[in-house]
């Protein structure tokens, strides 16, 4: 969790919170699971976030008596607690327990913290719940979590593990495995994590995690930043979407996929989350062409121009690339190699969509240059991998 996405949400907190006035108070709604409070003492509500129309009812008696530091308190806690929510966590106890490390003098660091560009990338196939990078650190292998049980981690949590570093998909042999403790998190110092990393009989690396006895297979890629992937197009991919009459921006806000997976499993409201103006492909399909090697999406590129305007771009990548397709579940992101000559699809069931665009005229029409660019890896039954790049050119209209 970095700085500035602590300060950018403590600010929508603040523009959207509405003090009421005095004898009017709010009804408990028992997120916290407090298991001991002190002896004559009642729990009261002091704020209700509603995720309905993003409003912040605060109880006005309680607040005016609070000092500057527990306003902060209460901004952060529920800056923290909406992207929690947004991410399938509908209790505030993780919130309370991030609130209160910052406000005893702790950092929290950004879970991508110290990660090299080199690093390798790897997540549970098929579910996505587990997500980390290995790279190496003084000759050790370095386990770094942006997914861990099925979480978000709040701030940079890693394993230092005694583990020689090795690239961990290619040249895996046997197994490996490791018992170590999280020492560079404050939220979670002190866990203990069981690892057991593994071929089993088909030749996939299968991860142990934790205390789950149920092994889950293991998709790594190594990281490269965008120009590793070079100006060079494979003739192997290509991706389709209604290029005829859906090509508009919308000047509103909407929902992720990631939301509307989340949504769909009870762990969160509906929230629409991608702020105004957004932009969304419509009938998105992936086509992939070869017999030999898996195609791995990595990331999904819009990049807009207008005259006078900055360029904007913004990726789908994580959490949102995986709901794609959430009515089936998470999707691992590989796209199978052909049998015979039909090749192989993915279609996005909920389309590839960008928010924050600025429209410089909301009240005139408006085109717009327009590079959707996909990258990946191609990888045989060998291991051996390389970087592919797709890019197709169109326009963005506005029409208000």
């Amino acid at each position: 969790m970095s700085q500035d996405f602590v300060q950018a949400y403590v600010h929508y907190v603040s523009q959207n919170m509405r003090i009421l006035g005095p004898g009017v108070g709010l009804r408990p709604i028992n997120d916290a699971n407090n298991a001991i409070i002190p002896t004559a003492c009642e729990l009261v509500q002091l704020a209700v976030y509603h995720d309905s129309n993003d409003k912040i009812y605060v109880a006005g008696d309680i607040w005016n008596h609070l000092n500057n530091t527990n306003k902060a308190a209460l901004l952060v806690h529920e800056a923290l607690y909406k992207k929690l929510r947004m991410n399938g966590k509908n209790t505030s106890e993780r919130a309370r327990m991030a609130v209160g490390a910052v406000f005893a003098g702790h950092n929290l660091h950004s879970i991508t913290e110290g990660v090299p560009d080199d690093a390798t990338l790897c997540w549970s196939e098929k579910t996505a719940e587990d997500r980390f990078a290995v790279y190496e650190q003084n000759q050790k292998a370095v386990f770094q979590f942006f997914r861990l049980n099925g979480k978000i981690p709040l701030t940079k949590t890693s394993l230092q593990t005694d583990l020689a570093f090795s690239p961990l998909a290619k040249s895996l042999q046997g197994g490996i495995s490791a018992q170590a403790r999280i020492d560079d998190s404050v939220l979670e110092q002190g866990a203990r994590i069981n690892w057991t990393l593994q071929r089993n009989d088909a030749g996939e690396v299968v991860m142990n995690l934790g205390m789950n006895d149920r092994p889950k297979p293991v998709l790594c890629v190594s990281r490269r930043t965008d120009s590793a992937w070079g100006e060079s197009q494979s003739t192997d991919i290509n991706v389709h979407f209604d290029e005829q009459n859906r090509n508009y921006l919308v000047n509103s806000s909407t929902q992720s996929c990631f939301n509307k997976y989340q949504a769909s499993r009870g762990t969160t409201a509906p929230t629409e989350d991608i702020p105004p103006s957004h932009f969304a492909f419509r009938d998105f399909v992936i086509e992939w062409r070869n017999q030999r090697e898996d195609l791995f999406v990595v990331s999904i590129q819009l990049n807009l121009q207008h005259l006078g305007q900055e360029p904007y771009k913004s990726t789908v990548a994580g959490d949102e690339l995986h709901s794609l397709d959430w009515n089936q579940g998470l999707w691992d992101g590989v796209i199978h190699r052909t049998h015979g000559r039909k090749p192989t699809l993915f279609q996005a069931t909920c389309p590839p969509r960008f928010g924050g665009i600025v429209i410089p005229e909301p009240n005139g029409p408006l085109e717009m240059d327009a590079k959707l660019t996909v990258l990946g890896f191609r990888r045989d039954d060998h291991g051996h991998e390389a970087p592919i790049r797709f890019e197709k050119h169109f326009k963005v209209l506005y029409q208000p």
